[in-house]
């Protein structure tokens, strides 16, 4: 205190001297810095700056920010102040951000020379601190769309997951997605398809592992993909997995979709959840995006609303934890032209497209689905025919609720009997194969003769315990036609040459007519009989076993 004293003191008699000299007379003063801002100060280690200021008054230090300290802070005359911000950090892992101060050089308004109180500001700037991220260090899982879109870059490009990991090892979602500024999709993995449906498909690039979403939904899905273009022909979230699992999620909302478009020159799969799986399992999922084929040209293409094509894929599972539903409608709305019933045509499931091996289990369908050539069903498509006892698929405790049509946008230049379809099933082969305990609610229309029934179009597996609610219609010739449970079924002898019965304890009900006399009045075609449990080749005794048909 003093000390200060002294130096006010001194300052006056300063100003007095100077006063006396000038002989009264009011001199203009100054006070002029050689920068008014300080910037580009770093976070980290900072280093004193000098100010040199020009002034021919006295002058103070006011107003500095706790962060900065200035030397000297008062004088008369010329001086260098020496400013020294503290760091901005905290440590190596820890954010800070930008900040910004000033202080004021103010003149003496005490002095004569100085009645008018000069005073600038001086801005000091310094960076916050951002920390260096190892693209590989482990965040515990993928809390925002940021992280979302790294993670899925990182697999169709060959990269790392660790990042995502939790502490089990899954990629885990950790916030609802929204996707709607997204409008140009790289699946998650992305697959090349072979020359057909069935062949293999290669990749270099797949999803592996347990993607886990945590009960969260992923929306705003609106993609549309040109098939005619590009290096893949996988399309959905995921484009190829393989050893992996994903669970968990809600996938979409009302009014999204996926759409292919374009003129593809080869075969296509477009899944919403997944285009083409290899050992892969899903449950607790449940989708509602539509997927939608509007290409110009139709080479062979399998959709679906979970799986488009799977080999060894588990769907669902015995508990409700693990059930999967599909809400979304899986159509073709362009002109279709492929004159293919069997494996080779087209393939459009609820759940899933193609499937070789695997399983699935009380999985719902509610979505619609269409297409005017191939198989389609409520719940699967086409079930291949390479099986043995020990490797083979299983369809069991599933339900459809969804109205499966042969033509609903009435635009396929195919009017022939080039299609089949059921309300689980469209068409399969393979002894031991099974559908086993599904029901069937929805109805299943063909505009154009087909082989349809409340189960399955075209049979060569087992049927157990099948019951039918729906409604089915379709018009009949010597080989096609309605039957609520099936358009077509294998012999009983067949079957038992490899130990098996084709049909076993399925429960007769529901509705089968003509398209031609109902199709206005669905309601009101005849109740299910003993002489319409198949379309084509109804014969008790040889096409199946009447005593196994509960009525």
């Amino acid at each position: 205190m003093k000390q200060t004293f002294k130096l006010f003191a001194a300052l006056a008699l300063g100003v007095l001297v100077t006063a006396a000299c000038s002989e009264g007379k009011l001199l203009q003063s100054y006070i002029t810095p050689d920068r008014s801002e300080i910037s580009e100060i770093p976070a980290k280690d900072p280093a004193a700056v000098s100010l040199i200021v020009n002034t021919n008054t006295n002058w103070m230090v006011l107003d500095v920010p706790s962060w900065i300290q200035v030397e000297p802070v008062m004088g008369h005359g010329d001086a260098i102040i020496t400013i020294t911000p503290s760091a901005n950090f905290k440590n190596e892992n820890t954010e800070t951000f930008d900040r910004m101060g000033s202080f004021r050089i103010a003149g003496n308004a005490n002095d004569p020379g100085n009645r008018t109180g000069v005073s600038v500001t001086v801005t000091v700037k310094q960076r916050g601190y951002v920390p260096v991220v190892d693209p590989d260090a482990g965040i515990g899982g993928i809390p925002s769309l940021e992280e979302f879109l790294a993670f899925a870059q990182a697999v169709s490009t060959g990269g790392s997951c660790s990042r995502w990991l939790n502490q089990d090892g899954e990629v885990e979602l950790q916030t609802d997605i929204d996707l709607s500024s997204v409008l140009d999709w790289t699946p998650i993995g992305i697959a090349k398809l072979g020359s057909s449906v069935k062949a293999a498909a290669s990749s270099d690039n797949y999803f592996q592992g347990v993607f886990n979403g945590g009960h969260h939904s992923i929306t705003g899905i609106r993609w549309t993909f040109d098939a005619s273009t590009g290096d893949y022909n996988s399309y959905g979230l995921f484009g190829m997995a393989s050893n992996a699992t994903i669970k968990d999620l809600v996938l979409g909302e009302k009014g999204d979709y996926i759409s292919i478009e374009g003129t593809p020159e080869a075969p296509l799969a477009a899944g919403a959840l997944l285009a083409v799986g290899d050992a892969v399992t899903v449950k607790g999922v449940t989708n509602n995006v539509d997927v939608i084929f509007n290409g110009s040209n139709d080479p062979q293409f399998a959709m679906a609303g979970i799986v488009a094509k799977g080999d060894r894929c588990v769907i669902g599972g015995e508990s409700d934890d693990e059930a999967v539903v599909n809400n979304g409608n899986i159509v073709a709305k362009s002109v279709i032209t492929l004159t293919e019933a069997g494996e080779g045509g087209h393939m459009l499931g609820g759940i899933q497209g193609y499937m070789h091996w695997g399983s699935i289990v009380k999985a719902v369908n509610n979505g619609t689905i269409s297409c005017g050539s191939g198989r389609s069903g409520g719940i699967v498509a086409s079930i291949n025919s390479g099986v043995t006892a020990d490797e083979f698929s299983l369809v069991k405790g599933c339900v459809n609720r969804g109205t499966v049509r042969r033509d609903l946008y009435g635009n396929s230049a195919v009017t022939g009997n080039q299609k089949r379809m059921g309300g689980i099933l469209g068409g399969a082969e393979g002894w031991y194969n099974k559908v086993e305990d599904c029901v069937n609610e929805g109805n299943v229309f063909a505009e154009y003769l087909c082989r349809c029934g409340g189960c399955v179009g075209h049979s060569k597996i087992q049927v157990i315990g099948f019951e039918n609610k729906g409604i089915i219609l379709s018009d009949k010739d010597s080989s096609h036609g309605p039957g609520w449970l099936g358009g077509y079924f294998d012999s009983v002898a067949n079957a038992a040459k490899v130990g098996v019965l084709n049909i076993a304890r399925c429960k007769m009900g529901g509705k089968v007519g003509s398209w031609t006399e109902y199709k206005d009045n669905p309601e009101g075609a005849p109740a299910a009989t003993i002489d319409n449990v198949l379309g084509y080749n109804n014969k008790p005794g040889t096409q199946f076993n009447e005593n196994e048909i509960i009525q």
